[in-house]
């Protein structure tokens, strides 16, 4: 096993092992792959428009072009990475022609709802690299584009907003493609030209950072949600007040942003006033007096439309999934009860409710997400009323609903709403009421989806029904989605009347056209003055 030999002088060697001698193995070299794989020192595929490794791993692929890469080769200089403008930077470093020859093409990328915590798609790790603007921007021989009145951070929050935060405005992200383009892109334009909603765009990607906890990272203050928030409240309510048709647009995609902008103060200690919750309804319910002040003819003509389609409601086959106790609290309504003009209006909002139930009983699903999430716009604006006022059958039916929104999932900006509210729902209306209210206040101490549809449903042998609606087993009335109006009724544009009017399966009556229940000019002042009691809570 050991062989010996002998030197020169004719001492012993050193024994060493017999080793068999193996040539080493030939393979070619990648000498024109991407630049990532350089630096990694990882073989590329060469793979046209991005190689196999930067699909992976979701980042930018940056080639030499062949006579370039000859000419970085020869040179020794020509090893130095070469950089793109760090996010102060107003200029670039000289470089050579064949520096300035880069080609760059990014991967197509559609994130799913949990983007931000993917490790293979988006990472946050990203954005402490150097080389991040880089991998997001084409390099060229210009100073870094900065609009005017914006800076280095809005570009930051901008970006973020495009890549991650947009995403949270469809529960059907990454699948609804055309919904998708209409966040990432669309609505950016209009920002553009639009400072009121461009403040909204930045003050929501820097509240997302926030919550993800990233401020750090990212070198964004609380501050500047603040700041944005404030200032896209007030530029939205003197838009509102102007009624400007160059600003209708933005008006549209303003209204529905705010709603999750300013959900921030329900999660904040410092801002927060007991029974928020009533303000953010009426800024829910502002979306349809904005469409209302705009015409639906501004809507169609923005391509904002798909932003407001909801899923259609049958009142009446509702109205068998609403539970026996809430029928009764209002069935029990006396003469000279102060609420008997509005047992009507009750029942109406009830109907309503009875749609999550019975959602439910299909299990999670993008529509159920939709159904939770737009509740607020289909209520009837007396209703609406009656629970600013406080009455207690009013704020009860409004506490069963925020049980609902724990069921919601991959929603950031819906987390943390409804258990301080439900509590202080309670504590309002005082013991008389306190049987009624039982099942949102257990709903608002458990933090399993099951264990609260079981609550919900009063059934604890309930499952889920099988299937990923979700993922593979999509389901199929997420394409069908469609606008709908505030009876639940499918309704189409027409064009040449400037009107909707109802699809011919959602009537059965003999008036074809549809309107809303409320008073554009009543739900409008009601909308300003509430967002003025936002406005009030943010912090100067």
């Amino acid at each position: 096993m050991f062989s010996t030999g002998t030197s020169g002088d004719g001492n012993t060697a050193i024994e060493r092992p017999d080793k068999p001698y193996y040539p080493k193995r030939p393979h070619q070299k990648s000498r024109k792959g991407c630049r990532n794989c350089k630096k990694r020192k990882v073989k590329c595929d060469e793979g046209r428009p991005f190689c196999k490794n930067c699909r992976v791993r979701g980042d930018a692929c940056a080639y030499l072009d062949p006579s370039a890469a000859a000419a970085l080769s020869s040179s020794s200089s020509s090893s130095a990475p070469v950089t793109s403008p760090g996010p102060g930077s107003s200029s670039l470093a000289p470089r050579s022609p064949a520096e300035s020859t880069l080609i760059h093409s990014r991967p197509s990328f559609s994130p799913s709802p949990q983007a931000a915590y993917d490790p293979d798609g988006f990472s946050f790790n990203d954005l402490s690299s150097p080389t991040t603007a880089a991998n997001a921007v084409a390099v060229v021989d210009e100073p870094l584009f900065i609009p005017e009145g914006r800076n280095v951070t809005d570009l930051k929050l901008l970006w973020f907003y495009s890549r991650v935060t947009y995403t949270s405005f469809n529960t059907n992200a990454g699948r609804a493609h055309p919904i998708d383009q209409v966040l990432q892109v669309k609505i950016v334009e209009h920002a553009f030209s639009s400072p009121f909603l461009m403040n909204c765009v930045l003050g929501l990607s820097a509240m997302h950072i926030q919550h993800l906890g990233q401020t750090s990272l990212m070198k964004i203050s609380p501050m500047v949600t603040n700041f944005y928030r404030a200032t896209a409240i007030e530029g939205y309510r003197k838009a509102i007040q102007a009624a400007d048709p160059q600003s209708f647009p933005a008006l549209l995609a303003c209204s529905l942003l705010l709603t999750a902008l300013v959900s921030g103060a329900f999660r904040e200690d410092e801002h927060y006033t007991p029974l928020y919750v009533l303000d953010w309804i009426n800024v829910w319910r502002g979306i349809g007096a904005i469409i209302e002040l705009t015409r639906p003819a501004a809507m169609y003509q923005s391509g904002l439309e798909m932003l407001f389609f909801r899923p259609p409601i049958n009142l009446d086959a509702s109205a068998r999934h609403v539970p026996g106790n809430l029928l009764f609290m209002v069935t029990r309504i006396r003469p000279g009860d102060e609420d008997e003009p509005y047992t009507e209006v009750y029942y109406e909002t009830l109907k309503y409710l009875g749609s999550l139930y019975g959602e439910l009983l299909n299990g999670f699903s993008p529509i159920l997400d939709l159904r939770i999430v737009t509740f607020y716009t289909f209520l009837p604006s007396v209703f609406i009323e009656l629970a600013r006022k406080k009455r207690p059958r009013a704020l009860i039916i409004v506490a069963h609903h925020l049980a609902f929104t724990k069921l919601i999932g991959h929603v950031w900006w819906m987390e943390g709403i409804s258990d301080r509210e439900i509590r202080n729902i309670s504590n309002t209306i005082g013991p008389r009421w306190r049987s009624e209210i039982n099942v949102p206040m257990i709903a608002a101490a458990l933090t399993d989806k099951e264990a609260i549809c079981k609550l919900l449903l009063d059934n604890h042998y309930w499952q889920p029904p099988p299937g990923d609606k979700f993922g593979k087993d999509r389901d199929p009335r997420a394409k069908e989605l469609a606008f709908v109006d505030d009876e639940g009724r499918t309704v189409g544009f027409v064009q040449e009347a400037e009107r909707f009017v109802l699809s011919p399966s959602s009537s059965s009556d003999s008036s074809s056209e549809t309107h809303s229940d409320a008073d554009p000019r009543w739900t409008l002042r009601s909308l300003t003055d509430s967002l003025h009691v936002v406005g009030q809570m943010m912090p100067e």
